[in-house]
């Protein structure tokens, strides 16, 4: 919280109340806390971008009591009641919902309640009752909990402690231990919420039901794709607690099969399911749900969710007592580029207690060498690259791969590429193994897939693409069949990086001067392999633009071509340097090739340029901005998920280097823009870290194997 200890006001209740686009019932929350027999409150209404007249209902009550924040968003309801809680200036929070609605009396129990109890019980709650839309009332008793129970913690986690978030009220102190919302949720905030509550506290019911919620203000809560990515999410972030007793997993499966079914993935239901009852804690009613929904699914479908379980069970059987999942990765390049730079921080980033993670190569190359630097298995299959070259040996390279993913006990297999016919040589390997696989989709398609290429990619056990542009054109006049598959296995997670590391590296100015760049000069780069899609000539024609109207500027193309591509792109580089020649930059412009170092290159950087024509998430972008890197790119693919036009960096639609030009001019011609985005770009770098973004793959696997 924002304000301090000691400056909040004794024995005031602070009330959040996050909105969005609920002017027809927020009148009925606002008068119910007018309502209330304790007066001493504040009402901090946070409103989450609505379009509709929630800003004129709630200035229509002049009371000083009721504050009003607008945010320009959605940004959804953690950072609301995050916002609401910096605002919050009483010794108690209590929150509400827009739509709901609390007894008179509610408040008044509450705070005498929690008055009367020692600093260590942290939060008081009620019961609830559901209002229908035909106006009946249902009761919601509320999980049974006192001060003196020390076990509250083990029942949050396997969901017998179910609190929702306007039945409370919590002194102020407790978000100064534990923290707000998590902004990352997007469904379940409140559970991860009062989970960690009640690791660091007790809690307290108040007898009777003094909240009502409504069905006519129901919203995100019945989002079951948020449902299940929440719960994910969860498990990774307390997976302390699950490791020492898996039997708390088996609420949350439950929840995975309930809503898998509700989104008619009756496969995927049945083998969560089929996990609860494996696990020696299944109820009857588990039995029951199992037999209904098998009876009204196909044979074969039947069947299928059976095998798959089964299959999983073997593996658990078949591995070694260490417990460690396998993981191999089959990297289809040898450079060490966007996407294998990307793959070697993920496997570093994997915990290495939960996962055993190796590499599969094709080809010796710059890739290998520093897998193995950084203490990585590496493994070497040349047959592949063969088959690559002559398909017709995909039979023999097939076989030859469950060969070793049998000996090897791989669980499961990730490929960096959907690409053909490797695809089709890791599904037949795969499935005659009995070893899952995911695809890790980086580049951005300009056109639909193809029928069989469509086919392949779907025998995946699980898609991860890099970002939604990285995949947005693979919907388009797509079967419906096809959409429900991205539906139920695509998950977007973003290449990462150490932002933690990228982030406290000291500029080194030695290394800009060792190349001749003079310690005044302004500096732009292009960072990126040398090939036609990055269009680094925009970038030589931008420099000449520059250079006219920044006589002080200087400019570096860092970067060589795809090794694959050396043949093909025979003389390139040297077409480059004729028109750097041609363009009068022969002395400003400084091709260094490849570099290992590149990202300290960067750190040397007054703004980075990237005008591809096609790009899925273009890390080199996360880099600068962890580096404090203005960055300026084109406005393709994944990449305006990334920067934030004006905010983080400038974004240019077009092809044209004038457009490119000004850009950079307009970063390096205000230090006040510049430095602007400099840290802005460094906060929106954090969520690119590899931290987070690991756990989240991690708990794919989890869930796969």
């Amino acid at each position: 919280m924002s304000i301090p200890p000691q400056e909040r006001v004794a024995g005031l209740v602070s009330v959040v109340l996050p909105t969005r686009d609920r002017a027809r019932v927020v009148e009925r929350t606002i008068d119910s806390v007018l309502a209330q027999t304790f007066r001493q409150w504040e009402l901090v209404v946070v409103d989450d971008g609505s379009a509709d007249d929630t800003e004129s209902v709630v200035r229509s009550y002049r009371d000083d009591r009721i504050r009003y924040s607008r945010r320009d968003g959605p940004h959804g309801v953690s950072r609301a009641r995050n916002r609401g809680l910096e605002l919050a200036r009483g010794e108690f929070i209590a929150f509400h919902d827009a739509g709901d609605e609390w007894l008179p009396n509610k408040l008044e129990l509450q705070v005498a309640l929690l008055k009367s109890l020692p600093a260590e019980v942290g939060m008081v709650y009620c019961a609830m009752t559901r209002v229908r839309l035909d106006g009946t009332l249902t009761p919601f008793p509320a999980s049974v909990v006192s001060a003196r129970d020390s076990d509250v913690y083990r029942r949050a986690l396997s969901l017998d402690v179910i609190i929702g978030p306007p039945t409370c009220l919590l002194r102020a102190a407790v978000f100064d231990a534990v923290g707000g919302f998590d902004e990352r949720l997007f469904a379940r905030e409140d559970l991860d919420l009062f989970i960690r509550i009640s690791a660091a506290f007790r809690l307290q019911r108040v007898e009777g039901s003094l909240t009502r919620f409504y069905d006519d203000s129901m919203g995100v809560s019945r989002d079951y794709e948020r449902i299940i990515r929440a719960h994910k999410r969860i498990l990774v972030k307390h997976k302390g607690a699950f490791k020492d007793d898996r039997g708390l997993l088996v609420p949350h499966w439950r929840v995975f099969a309930d809503a898998r079914f509700l989104l008619g993935n009756r496969s995927g239901a049945v083998r969560m399911r089929l996990r609860v009852l494996a696990s020696g804690k299944s109820r009857p009613s588990d039995w029951l749900w199992l037999l209904v929904v098998l009876a009204g699914m196909p044979a074969y479908r039947s069947l299928q969710a059976v095998w798959g379980a089964c299959r999983r069970i073997q593996a658990r059987l078949t591995r070694p007592s260490a417990g460690r999942l396998r993981i191999a990765y089959l990297a289809p390049e040898s450079d060490l580029f966007g996407s294998e730079l990307s793959l070697l921080a993920a496997v570093k980033h994997l915990d290495p207690s939960a996962f055993d993670a190796r590499l599969l190569t094709v080809a010796a190359g710059p890739l290998e060498e520093a897998a193995r630097a950084q203490g990585v298995a590496v493994e070497r299959l040349p047959w592949l690259a063969d088959m690559r070259r002559r398909p017709w040996l995909l039979p023999v390279a097939a076989l030859r791969l469950r060969r070793r993913l049998r000996c090897q006990r791989i669980d499961l297999l990730e490929i960096q590429r959907t690409e053909y016919p490797l695809i089709l040589a890791a599904w037949l390997a795969t499935a005659w193994a009995g070893t899952r696989l995911v695809l890790r989709e980086h580049m951005h398609e300009p056109r639909a897939l193809d029928g069989p290429r469509r086919f392949l990619i779907s025998r995946a056990d699980r898609v991860l693409a890099v970002t939604r542009g990285a995949v947005a054109s693979w919907r388009d006049g797509a079967p419906a069949w096809w959409r429900r598959y991205l539906d139920r296995r695509l998950v977007i997670i973003p290449s990462g990086r150490d932002i933690g590391l990228l982030s406290g590296l000291a500029k080194d100015r030695a290394l800009a001067r060792a190349l001749g760049v003079p310690d005044d000069a302004r500096l732009a780069g292009m960072v990126a392999a040398l090939d036609p899609c990055k269009r680094p000539e925009i970038f030589l024609r931008a420099a000449r633009l520059v250079l006219d109207r920044c006589p002080g500027a200087w400019f570096l193309v860092v970067g060589s071509a795809y090794s694959s591509e050396r043949v093909r792109l025979a003389g390139y580089e040297d077409s480059l340097r004729r028109l750097a020649a041609e363009l009068g930059l022969a002395g400003r412009v400084i091709f260094t090739g490849y570099r290992e170092d590149a990202y300290r290159l960067i750190q040397n950087l007054d703004v980075l340029c990237l005008p591809s024509e096609r790009e899925a998430l273009g890390g080199v972008l996360i880099e600068a901005m962890a580096a404090g890197v203005p960055v300026v790119a084109s406005a393709v693919g994944g990449l305006p998920e990334i920067v934030v036009h004006g905010e983080t960096g400038m974004l240019v639609a077009s092809a044209d280097p004038q457009d490119y030009a000004a850009a950079m001019l307009a970063v390096l011609g205000d230090a006040k823009l510049s430095s602007r985005m400099r840290e802005a770009g460094l906060r929106r770098a954090w969520m690119y870290d590899l931290d987070g973004l690991s756990r989240r793959t991690e708990a794919v696997y989890r869930e796969l194997c």
